[in-house]
């Protein structure tokens, strides 16, 4: 054997090793390409995006194989790209490769089936010459059509909840920690009167109330907060615009994350204004009913529509001479008619009870046995159109019926 054929079989002996090492290495890097969740490519910087190299994950993502792809034999890759995507990535590619560096974006896609709802993720840059010519770009593409869904789904159930919020005649905020906004609904916003929601996040109730009236509500919070425990149904009062007391009926809750922690609160406020004014009006309708009642010279019995009285004021006491206690859940005929008079009294109070109004001069007799000549008004006290009670105005007129038999 010849020096040349020694050195030629030593040299064959060093290769075999090198090209099974290139395979192997070959062969990890393409079971690393395809185990990838995705596809890798490469390609040019032109309008279709020319490849010329793409992994085997293509197939499962587009539904086309790599090489229908490759140098535009079947389609070009621009042409998957839905069209109202396609200038938009054409763009963020070109101003990332000028820059040098990496681009990344989502878009949808038309698979090999037809359907446009597809979205992938793609992560790419241009690869240079030594000289800083671009040779072309490389990159990685990823399926994320699941998580698009779920975050339209998301964000559906948000826009949902937040028109609920929004259009729900209470107010409605929230708080975190700090107490600070983090919420408002138009309606919260109105009761402020700030012009948007942006106008009162990350502010607390110092930053928008009187010192004394946010003392309250942040001890309000602290509870809540602090215990767990919610605040219900709390009539309470803020100051709108207008420095004008506008009432509500508050509620607070604490806010948790899924483990249970709290990590704010919700409130919500019903605006009662309207009625708390018509509760003022009725105490003051009350007040003024009562005073009259009390001071008036006549006696007054208010009775139920059975005949059992309810109230009497300061001058039946004094005309028949009975304690309050002594009469309020007792017949009133029982108790100041005379045994003559008891027929007249029943026909007086069933024609009362059934909405007549009676006028006549009696006789009524007082707890002591004596008889008194009174003036008696009876009629009925209707409520909507129902019958409620009954009322019995007594006048003394002792004096005037001793005058007319003197004369």
């Amino acid at each position: 054997m010849t020096d040349k054929e020694i050195r030629s079989d030593e040299a064959a002996v060093v290769q075999r090793p090198s090209e099974e090492a290139l395979r192997d290495s070959e062969e990890r890097y393409r079971t690393m390409i395809g185990n990838l969740p995705g596809f890798v490519y490469r390609c040019q910087n032109d309008r279709d995006w020319t490849m010329s190299f793409m992994s085997d994950g293509c197939r499962d993502i587009t539904g086309y194989a790599p090489e229908d792809f490759l140098h535009n034999k079947k389609l070009a890759f621009n042409d998957i790209i839905r069209q109202d995507y396609r200038e938009r990535v054409w763009l963020n590619v070109q101003n990332c490769v000028q820059q040098k560096k990496a681009f990344q974006h989502e878009y949808p896609i038309v698979v090999a089936s037809g359907e446009t709802d597809h979205w992938v993720w793609e992560r790419g840059r241009g690869i240079f010459s030594d000289a800083g010519q671009l040779l072309y770009i490389e990159g990685f593409i990823s399926d994320i059509t699941e998580r698009k869904q779920a975050e339209e789904t998301l964000q559906n159930e948000r826009l949902l909840l937040r028109t609920l919020i929004d259009n729900i005649p209470d107010s409605i905020y929230s708080k975190d920690l700090a107490c600070r906004k983090t919420l408002a609904n138009s309606t919260e916003v109105r009761y402020l009167g700030v012009k948007s929601e942006a106008d009162v996040l990350g502010k607390d109730d110092f930053d928008i109330y009187p010192k004394e009236l946010a003392e309250k509500f942040f001890a309000d919070d602290q509870l809540v907060l602090q215990t767990g425990k919610p605040v219900l149904n709390r009539e309470e009062y803020i100051l709108d615009e207008k420095q004008q007391k506008r009432w509500l009926l508050s509620s607070k809750l604490p806010l948790r994350n899924q483990e249970g922690r709290i990590i704010g609160l919700v409130g919500i406020g019903r605006d009662i204004t309207a009625h708390k004014h018509a509760e003022e009006e009725v105490q003051r309708e009350r007040a003024f009913f009562d005073q009259l009642v009390e001071t008036a010279p006549e006696g007054i019995a208010i009775a139920d529509t059975q005949g059992r009285v309810l109230r009497v004021n300061a001058e039946f006491v004094r005309m028949f001479g009975y304690g309050v206690d002594e009469v309020v859940g007792q017949y009133l005929d029982d108790l100041v008619a005379p045994p003559a008079r008891w027929e007249e009294a029943e026909a007086l109070t069933r024609s009362t009870i059934q909405g007549g109004k009676n006028l006549l001069e009696t006789v009524r007799r007082r707890k002591d046995g004596t008889l008194v000549d009174v003036s008696l008004i009876g009629a009925s006290i209707l409520v909507a159109g129902k019958l409620e009670a009954v009322y019995a105005i007594y006048r003394d007129i002792t004096e005037r019926k001793q005058a007319e038999e003197a004369l």
